[in-house]
């Protein structure tokens, strides 16, 4: 059962049993507790969601109850780092302002501020520039004619001709 199946169930039942049943004294009562500790989020669920949502793994304390469940909490958040691709840190941040210009931010409180208003333009610098898009080399007419000549001279299928000319272009594209 999907975890929205689960709570539309969990409502349906409580629903019911607050018009005419206690829910503690019957099966419909232990459906709801079953339902209740299924849809409970456990602490390495915990640890996953806050490494997905960028939190810090101090909030976790805030998140489990025990030191056994900030363990596990730990481990759940662990994992979900190691699963995220390796992201390069921005060194600092800038803000547009309405003539386009870009500024630096004065200190923290100012690019939070900025942040939470929303009406601003931010942009994140890195200590290096990303990768940029590698130009893709074609093949020229003579080269095409060349491919075709070859292939065809005896008489080879037309998905040979396919295959050499992505042979040419993986090697003029350094692959």
């Amino acid at each position: 059962m999907s975890h929205e199946a689960m709570k539309l169930a969990l409502e349906a039942l409580e629903e019911i049993t607050d018009e005419v049943f206690s829910p503690y004294d019957n099966k419909l009562g232990e459906a709801i507790i079953a339902l209740r500790e299924a849809l409970a989020e456990q602490p390495y669920e915990i640890g996953t969601r806050l490494a997905r949502e960028g939190k810090g793994i101090s909030d976790l304390w805030g998140a489990v109850k025990s030191d056994a469940d900030m363990a596990e909490a730990q481990r759940g958040y662990e994992a979900a780092l190691a699963e995220q691709p390796a992201q390069q840190e921005p060194v600092k941040y800038e803000f547009q302002v309405p003539d386009g210009t870009w500024h630096p931010f004065l200190d923290k409180k100012h690019y939070e501020n900025t942040v939470k208003d929303g009406s601003w333009p931010i942009r994140a610098l890195y200590t290096s520039p990303q990768p940029a898009q590698r130009t893709w080399v074609g093949l020229t007419p003579e080269e095409l004619d060349e491919m075709f000549s070859k292939t065809l001279k005896g008489k080879k299928l037309v998905n040979w001709v396919a295959q050499a000319i992505e042979a040419k272009l993986r090697s003029k594209n350094n692959g």
